[in-house]
């Protein structure tokens, strides 16, 4: 399953097989960064990777993906922000969350 910024504040079911992409976007040159808010030790991010258009020029937006595979069933929060990392947290440009209802499939 892909999400994206669209689906921001939803509430998701997923099977504990099954990994969780997100795709957001973000322009990386800016030092403006997508990342992870006390993301629960049985959450794996087994991706972190940018999607970018092949006649993108430099400096352009790209996606932004992360592919999450759970190994505990239960309920997580995905939380990220948008932010300059090394500026705290008043950088904050935008956040994004979902919930995922992870079942063990059976």
């Amino acid at each position: 399953m892909v999400l994206t910024q669209q689906d921001n504040g939803k509430r998701i079911e997923l099977s504990a097989s099954e990994p969780l992409e997100l795709s957001l976007a973000e322009n990386p040159t800016t030092g403006f960064r997508w990342s992870f808010v006390d993301l629960a030790p049985s959450v794996r991010v087994a991706d972190d990777s940018y999607n970018l258009e092949s006649e993108a020029t430099p400096g352009a937006a790209a996606d932004h993906r992360f592919r999450l595979e759970f190994s505990v069933a239960g309920e997580y929060e995905i939380a990220l922000r948008l932010w300059r990392d090394w500026e705290g947290e008043a950088s904050t440009l935008d956040r994004y969350a979902v919930t995922v209802d992870v079942t063990d499939g059976v």
